[in-house]
């Protein structure tokens, strides 16, 4: 039986791979700039690959405040796999 899976991956160089955030609340949906903002203060590396939305964002500090842009494409992947 194989173990668990982690929740989040952190790579030595430099970027963390998770599928929901970082952070206590693993299945946080960051959607806009105050659920990154509590996903920031919980991410270690320095970049960070979330999929748990299925909507392609983009967020980063500005002088310490989150900005999101949001692209206009969605993802058109299933949220279940049947």
């Amino acid at each position: 039986m194989a173990g668990p899976v982690a929740r989040q991956l952190t790579f030595e160089q430099g970027f963390t791979l998770v599928h929901g955030a970082c952070g206590p609340n693993p299945w946080l949906y960051l959607t806009n700039e105050k659920t990154f903002a509590q996903n920031f203060a919980h991410q270690e590396a320095a970049l960070a690959f979330c999929g748990h939305s299925h909507i392609p964002l983009y967020a980063h500090f500005v002088e310490g405040q989150p900005t999101t842009v949001t692209t206009s494409a969605r993802c058109n992947c299933p949220r279940t796999v049947r």
